[in-house]
């Protein structure tokens, strides 16, 4: 909790009667002794409640009839439920960094789905997640994955490779990230479907449960058409290639690009997505990093199966790969990892 000091204290203070119009008594009695002893010996009372926030409720309290502090605490939050409004959150897509809103997205049927890269069950229902959304994405489907992992840039980085092509919140928080702590999430896979309206129709439509689920919420609550989301998720899909290719992340800008004019032929950004790509190959340094990034892919590819085998003490069978990463990809920083490994590798 923290003591404040602004013009609305001095207001409250200044008037010629303090009214109760909370509707809690006994604060004073909640508070802790260190609190208490901050705030004063005794208390006059709750002077003003006034809710900034569903989650926050501000508490004005009188200390020995002059002095006002101001309490920010919690209110038990509620975690949603059958029935409610997923209540509205603002965050970045971790991808873009563009800002966006559970609101705006409303008229489309949303799966909200707290997840890690760290957690067991959450990667076994990714397939799930990703079957779904190439099957209803056109439908109407959305999906805002929430991670509680602790490194953002691993997050990412796991999206990237698994091509999981929707809206992502990567805040490195863990268990205490904002929107778990605001929705009171205490254990992953939590998976919550929304209608158009953002009503859960849905908690935990998980394996195979959860192409059902999402066809009865289509069939329910109609989404906007599909022509109507393909545009807005054409330029969703440009945008976040964009920004991958403004941070000089080539290859991963290219396989977004392609991924553009593959799912979004026939859209003005499929065809904005085609003619960056001409611009990338046509671009020499550009198209050497994407021939390098290809031939670090590959080698690291045999590098990793160099060190299981190593680790299995299959030597001879690792000397092999070693030896191939270094043929193959000699001016790379695979190869020069694979050299040092292979002279230390025991006979």
């Amino acid at each position: 909790m923290a003591e404040l000091t602004s013009a609305a204290t001095k207001v409250v203070a200044e008037g010629a009667a303090l009214t109760l119009e909370s509707p809690q008594t006994g604060l004073w009695d909640h508070l802790d002794p260190d609190q208490r002893a901050r705030l004063g010996a005794t208390s006059t009372g709750i002077v003003r409640t006034h809710s900034m926030h569903k989650q926050i409720r501000i508490r004005w309290i009188a200390v020995g009839g002059a002095t006002l502090a101001m309490l920010a605490a919690p209110l038990a939050a509620q975690t949603p439920q059958v029935g409610q409004v997923f209540p509205n959150f603002k965050a970045k897509d971790a991808v873009t960094g563009k800002a966006f809103s559970l609101q705006d997205l409303r008229g489309r049927i949303v799966l909200v789905d707290f997840w890690a890269t760290w957690c067991g069950p959450c990667v076994r229902e990714l397939p799930n997640v990703k079957a779904a959304y190439a099957k209803y994405h056109k439908q109407g489907l959305e999906v805002v994955s929430i991670s509680l992992d602790k490194s953002v840039d691993k997050c990412k980085s796991f999206i990237e490779h698994e091509k999981m092509d929707w809206l992502h919140v990567v805040e490195g928080g863990e268990w205490g990230t904002r929107l778990a702590k605001q929705y009171r999430i205490r254990s992953i896979p939590a998976v919550f479907l929304l209608d158009v309206n953002g009503v859960v129709v849905a908690v935990q439509p998980r394996g195979e449960h959860l192409a059902p689920a999402i066809e009865a919420a289509i069939k329910k609550t109609p989404p906007k058409p599909a022509d109507e989301l393909s545009a807005a998720e054409a330029d969703q899909a440009l945008a976040k290639a964009e920004a991958l290719l403004k941070e000089d992340d080539f290859s991963a800008a290219a396989a977004a690009f392609e991924r553009v004019v593959e799912k979004h032929a026939g859209t003005p950004a499929a065809e904005t997505a085609a003619k960056r790509l001409e611009e990338m190959q046509a671009d020499e340094k550009v198209a050497r990093k994407l021939k390098q990034a290809a031939a670090e892919k590959k080698g690291g590819n045999s590098l990793n199966m160099a060190r299981t085998l190593a680790k299995n003490r299959n030597y001879a069978a690792a000397r092999k790969y070693y030896q191939r990463v270094i043929d193959e990809f000699p001016d790379s920083a695979q190869a020069n990892i694979a050299r040092d490994e292979l002279a230390n590798l025991p006979k």
